[in-house]
């Protein structure tokens, strides 16, 4: 149910309301569902690396741009932090 209403464009707190759950649980439960609907094998782990180091320039162009740094120490930065770190805010 949550993916669905997530993906006919329903905001989290719609979400929240219908399902009568705190937002950011909403949020959490979504991410997680979305993580096990993915089956990884080595296929895909080669295509999201060929898409990764194609894209990666551009993408830390971006943060580096915002940040004032050069775009390799924005992405070594952001390695040093950690997954956790970043997503947890």
């Amino acid at each position: 149910m949550l993916l669905g209403l997530k993906s006919s464009g329903h905001t989290w707190q719609q979400i929240s309301t219908f399902m009568e759950i705190p937002p950011t649980t909403c949020v959490e439960r979504h991410n997680k569902l979305i993580k096990k609907s993915v089956v990884w094998d080595k296929e895909l782990d080669v295509k999201v690396k060929k898409a990764y180091l194609k894209h990666r320039e551009a993408m830390w162009q971006a943060v580096a741009s915002e940040v004032g740094v050069p775009w390799r120490a924005a992405e070594d930065r952001a390695w040093d932090l950690g997954k956790k770190s970043l997503v947890k805010n």
